[in-house]
């Protein structure tokens, strides 16, 4: 079952009034906290230091809102967590948010990280670094990136496993997070066929490339049965399915999400042992501007953030 002992969640508001994406955030991570016992901090940042009675003003020049009122927001979202016997902690923070949310898991010792995440138009998704998109690159621990869509009947977790030991946390969390939401579970695989140019150059008739195809994609589903056997997958309210894609896995998981009602992607992010913050290029960022729903990215082993936590 999930293991998480400490949730952060980031509280964005403009005017005193919470974002979509904020509301979206909280409920998710209220979820999971209610159901393994973790104590959820909440997180403000402001741009400038919080004043007791002035409009708080963030990046884009929108009012924060004054410290009561944010004030009053969380307690707001106290009293809800505490009827779920749920524990609280607020945090009031000035600065990049981004930055003061990884200083808070450094300090903490936060376990997930949960914030809404707009939804911009693609251009602006990928011309502006989102906040999300930061905490992908540099923070240590799990970040789900919450959007604020219309929920599915039932929520469909799609597990991207690449077959590394990642990929294996990646089906474990999926699998647990569709029992929690009582959902339905998408487990999913993309297979590359490297030896069908040695084939063809050699000689191999077209029989012999279809079958080590064939053989190719059969290999990748039992190993995916393999990697759910070890799960509680078949107690998911709403069942499970395999699939074994061919071509980029960025473009498969895209292609899935838009047809199969996909509201939670659970991937890894990859990262070169030792180099700290190296994410550039991998399916996950890739991936984050593009879907329209959540996603959840998993740290691999070994990743270094490149953020160290600084001395109050």
């Amino acid at each position: 079952m999930l293991g998480f002992h400490r949730i952060l969640v980031g509280i964005d508001t403009t005017d005193g009034e919470l974002a979509p994406a904020t509301l979206a955030a909280w409920q998710q991570a209220l979820s999971v906290a209610a159901a393994t016992g973790a104590e959820l901090l909440m997180i403000t940042v402001s741009a400038t230091p919080v004043a007791e009675t002035e409009a708080i003003l963030v990046e884009d020049d929108k009012a924060l809102g004054t410290l009561e009122q944010l004030k009053t927001i969380h307690s707001q979202f106290q009293t809800e967590a505490n009827e779920r016997g749920v524990s609280t902690q607020s945090i009031f923070a000035h600065g990049r948010t981004w930055y003061e949310i990884i200083q808070t898991v450094l300090r903490e010792q936060v376990e997930l990280v949960v914030v809404g995440c707009r939804n911009q138009s693609r251009a602006e998704r990928i011309l502006f670094g989102s906040t999300a998109m930061k905490l992908l690159r540099k923070c240590p621990c799990p970040v789900w990136a919450v959007r604020p869509n219309a929920e599915e009947a039932i929520p469909t977790v799609l597990a991207a496993d690449d077959f590394s030991e990642t990929g294996e946390q990646v089906v474990h969390l999926a699998v647990d997070l569709a029992r929690l939401f009582d959902g339905r579970l998408l487990a999913v695989h993309s297979v590359r066929f490297p030896l069908t140019g040695g084939l063809s150059r050699t000689g191999a008739s077209q029989d012999e490339v279809d079958e080590y195809r064939q053989q190719v994609i059969a290999d990748a589903e039992q190993q995916l049965q393999e990697r759910l056997a070890h799960t509680d997958h078949r107690t998911i309210a709403g069942g499970f399915q395999m699939r074994v894609t061919t071509g980029p896995a960025d473009l498969a998981i895209e292609e899935l999400v838009r047809t199969e009602g996909v509201t939670l992607v659970v991937m890894g992010s990859l990262a070169r042992a030792g180099v700290p913050g190296i994410l550039l290029g991998n399916t996950a960022e890739r991936l984050l501007p593009l879907l329209s729903c959540s996603v959840l990215a998993i740290k691999p082993e070994g990743f270094v953030s490149p953020i160290t936590l600084q001395e109050s």
